[in-house]
């Protein structure tokens, strides 16, 4: 069983993701939540890969994927894990501390499919060079993300293949975004880092935000049409 390397949040290509793009009544809002920024702090791109532990929420696709981000260890280390689950569908992505550097990502068994869904059936670890974010960038930094996948199935020893592929981003630089979640809460992110990168003929742009890390992207088609997007909520209705 091959499979095709995805490095999610850090480089998002989603497959099946799709914006649901519901209306919200910004009458209906509840009271906004605390921004992510403290008030005065410099703006670092660092800042937008840190994880908090323990922080749960959902996605606007059309499966209401479930987020958590949990503490765990990676080869005797200690790391830190975005647990995606929708669908009946889960999968661990395993970062360093920073946040900033993938260090792996593990599929687990879908019920549905007849496999069990606590047993990790595909694991993917990344070796030098491992995927990650320069440190400190620059707005309209331009850098070349190159990694290592090592991709095995738990099922069948024999079943391994490997990845490699480099990929040029730029990190536009520093935005403020205001989203609204499913439960009609207004979420204020400021100084969001925002990256561009093409995949082939598509463009993908993500922005991360202190403590979630991927917090929206937008992946277009050559002809600018929409393939593809979601975010931790929707854009507020004019």
């Amino acid at each position: 069983m091959k499979k095709t390397v995805v490095v999610i949040s850090l480089l998002s290509i989603f497959s099946v993701a799709c914006s649901k793009n519901k209306p919200h009544d910004s009458s209906e809002h509840q009271a906004e939540a605390p921004a992510v920024k403290k008030a005065h702090k410099a703006a670092n791109s660092d800042d937008c890969f840190k994880l908090e532990p323990n922080k749960q929420f959902t996605l606007n696709n059309n499966e209401e994927t479930q987020i958590q981000i949990v503490p765990t260890t990676f080869n005797n280390q200690n790391a830190i894990a975005i647990v995606r689950q929708g669908a009946g569908v889960r999968t661990d992505y395993i970062y360093d501390l920073t946040g900033r550097t993938m260090l792996a990502n593990l599929d687990y068994g879908i019920a549905a499919l007849g496999s069990n869904p606590n047993d990790v059936l595909v694991k993917t670890t990344y070796q030098a060079p491992l995927p990650t974010f320069p440190s400190n960038l620059k707005p309209q930094q331009k850098f070349q993300m190159t990694y290592n996948a090592v991709i095995e199935s738990q099922m069948d020893n024999n079943d391994k293949s490997e990845n490699n592929k480099t990929i040029d981003l730029v990190f536009v630089g520093f935005e403020d975004l205001t989203l609204i979640d499913n439960d009609d809460n207004t979420l204020k992110f400021d100084n969001a880092c925002h990256f561009i990168s093409q995949i082939g003929d598509e463009t993908l742009d993500e922005w991360y935000a202190e403590g979630y890390g991927q917090i929206k992207y937008i992946k277009k088609k050559q002809n600018g049409e929409v393939k593809s997007s979601e975010a931790i909520g929707d854009d507020p209705q004019p």
